[in-house]
């Protein structure tokens, strides 16, 4: 650069007004070189300003969405849940020529047969071996649930959803009796409930007669 200025004031044509003139363009160049870097990282900083908020609402949208999903794939469970509850109740309605294993009077406990089911095929063992999962699962799902709720969640998933409750070995073991006894499944998965409704009772000291105190079929309650 300053050898260009010498040459420029060396030659016939150089001065002070051509060099300052020369400034005056550079000037006017680094100028505008710095209007429009700064007018683009403003445009930029402006730009992912407006991408953040574009995803952030895509992010809130997303996340409805799959609260929407959850809460349709929760009410499908639960119907088939429902679903397998009934069927169970048939089957047990169609093999009713057995004595029952549980009298359905709230609360729920075992008949003098269902009470010889358990001594004979030592059913309560079951319920020992399989009791951490089955205290884990009661512990998250049944808290501040009354009394009367948690005799139905052990009584209804002890059928239902078995895999909360025993292994795949113990359950094949429950459906091998029943099935040797001519029983519906539902009669054993109503006992181990009514097993493990006791068992957890009796850690909670809880009353097995405040069961009928919140039973909404109870018309003295």
């Amino acid at each position: 650069m300053i050898e260009l200025l010498r040459d420029i004031l060396m030659s016939p044509a150089g001065s002070f007004a051509t060099v300052l003139l020369i400034f005056l363009l550079i000037g006017w160049i680094y100028h505008w070189i710095v209007v429009n870097i700064t007018q683009i990282r403003s445009e930029h900083k402006n730009n992912m300003e407006n991408n953040k908020t574009i995803i952030d609402n895509q992010d809130k949208i997303c996340t409805k969405l799959e609260n929407k999903v959850d809460d349709v794939n929760r009410l499908f469970f639960d119907l088939l849940k429902d679903i397998a509850i009934i069927k169970g109740s048939i089957e047990s309605l169609q093999k009713s020529s057995h004595e029952n294993l549980t009298q359905s009077n709230s609360p729920i406990s075992l008949t003098k047969k269902g009470l010889e089911e358990v001594n004979k095929h030592n059913l309560n063992s079951i319920v020992d071996n399989n009791w951490n999962t089955i205290y884990e699962h009661l512990e998250k799902d049944v808290t501040c649930k009354n009394p009367y709720d948690i005799q139905t969640y052990c009584i209804e998933t002890a059928f239902a959803e078995p895999e909360k409750f025993f292994t795949e070995e113990d359950f094949l073991k429950i459906k091998s009796i029943a099935f040797k006894n001519g029983y519906a499944l539902m009669s054993y998965t109503n006992i181990l409930g009514v097993l493990i409704r006791d068992k957890y009772f009796e850690q909670k000291g809880i009353n097995v007669e405040d069961v009928d105190k919140h039973d909404p079929h109870n018309v003295n309650v």
